[in-house]
């Protein structure tokens, strides 16, 4: 699969998925060298989807811990501080 191709199915996939979720489209696409840039105007948000080192398998997802705290469980020793 070339590398254009590699982005339009992360696309498309990544479409469906907002999609499915009934969240709304991104207003702007961005094709960078490996990863592709979603962006929302009005909110501000962007997500970045990295294409360098796909998964074979996606992980689970975190769903919230056993407390319901939405970080599935992890403790504050967890998170590593930057900048």
């Amino acid at each position: 699969m070339n590398h254009r191709t590699d982005h339009a199915t992360a696309e498309h996939r990544f479409r469906a998925l907002l999609d499915r979720s009934e969240l709304p489209a991104p207003d702007e696409v961005a094709y960078l060298r490996d990863s592709l840039v979603f962006c929302w105007h009005e909110s501000r948000a962007i997500v970045v989807v990295d294409l360098e080192d796909p998964l074979d398998e996606l992980p689970e997802p975190i769903l919230g811990g056993a407390a319901g705290d939405g970080f599935g469980g992890l403790d504050d020793g967890d998170f590593v501080a930057t900048g």
